[in-house]
């Protein structure tokens, strides 16, 4: 895409030619225009309301680099190959998984500033060689996803995005305008990201009463077998279910319990230290090899699943911000997705 042409200056226009979409959604022009006047912005918006559209227009209008950084590998490379079949193929990503003669290509792209977009993982955002050669880029824009996770409050705290804040002063001087955006945050959470980052932004909220979605909860007598109940409701459930549980040791013997009963099931939990395994499994249920997880809430962010019709609580969620995440965790959702709980 020619990023240079009177139209790719156009946020409607962009929205239009590139996204194939009509019109704004809630919340979105009024950030993508507060992002072009470089002001820092935080952006609170609910799963399927478009946060990746706030940063990746300005990005197409921004002369300079924009750099996004992004907790999950999968969703790089989702986010990465969706904008290349759009035909914008100035952009890349760089992580852990690259072999290093993909990096250095990338590297030579950054360097001759022909990269519009760079995603990142906060933990690649915080290598020297990577940074050596961002502080020479013009820089337009720091866009940060699950910004939540800079939070000593967020339910996703990870310690690398408690860096971001030196790193970013590190770029450009004066530092490029920040956009954080994430699904939930509290008021605490809200003034905690400002204050971790050590920057005032301008916050944009969107409703987040999802009107497409039924919530049902089943409370259930202490003789009653939860596991049977759960392999009854998920063999009469059509599409794709995630389960979320608190433990790890509950994941597990919970998907081998489903899938003794003849259901497609596995688990996924934080303690799964092979990434090969942990992408293995995300990969499998994204394809759709296998159709229901049992996971803990290290699962699930940045899913984007066309089929997924089901969230299920089967422990009681450690948080209101947990809950809210956790039912939302697909971009698209169809009239009547499901919620249960099961207590």
């Amino acid at each position: 895409m020619s990023t240079n042409s009177s139209n790719a200056k156009d946020p409607l226009t962009i929205l239009n030619t590139v996204f194939n979409h009509s019109s704004f959604r809630s919340q979105q022009k009024e950030i993508i225009d507060n992002v072009l006047s470089q002001k820092n912005t935080l952006a609170i918006l609910p799963t399927g309301a478009g946060k990746s559209i706030c940063f990746q227009i300005p990005a197409l209008i921004f002369d300079g680099l924009t750099v996004v950084v992004s907790p999950l590998i999968a969703l790089m490379k989702d986010q990465v190959d969706n904008l290349k079949k759009k035909g914008v193929l100035d952009v890349a990503y760089i992580n852990s998984m690259l072999d290093q003669s993909t990096k250095e290509r990338i590297y030579e792209q950054l360097k001759k500033s022909k990269l519009k977009m760079l995603y990142v993982a906060p933990e690649t955002f915080v290598d020297n060689r990577l940074m050596s050669i961002l502080k020479s880029c013009n820089i337009s824009l720091i866009a940060i996803d699950e910004v939540h996770c800079i939070s000593i409050w967020g339910h996703n705290f990870r310690p690398d995005y408690l860096r971001l804040r030196r790193m970013i002063r590190a770029l450009n001087n004066p530092a490029p305008p920040v956009l954080g955006l994430t699904a939930t945050a509290t008021k605490t959470v809200e003034e905690d990201v400002q204050k971790q980052l050590g920057i005032k932004c301008d916050v944009f909220k969107a409703s987040f009463d999802r009107k497409n979605l039924l919530f049902s909860v089943l409370t259930l007598k202490s003789t009653i077998r939860k596991e049977e109940i759960l392999k009854t409701l998920l063999k009469r459930l059509k599409g794709s279910a995630i389960v979320y549980v608190n433990f790890t040791r509950t994941a597990e013997e919970l998907a081998k319990y489903l899938a003794v009963e003849g259901l497609s099931a596995s688990y996924y939990h934080g303690q799964i230290k092979d990434k090969e395994e942990r992408r293995r499994i995300q990969n499998d249920f994204i394809s759709g090899r296998t159709r229901i997880v049992v996971a803990t809430n290290a699962f699930g962010m940045g899913i984007d699943k066309e089929d997924i019709r089901t969230i299920i609580h089967y422990n009681l969620p450690k948080s209101i911000e947990n809950y809210y995440q956790e039912v939302g965790r697909r971009k698209r959702w169809k009239d009547g997705e499901l919620h249960l709980a099961l207590f």
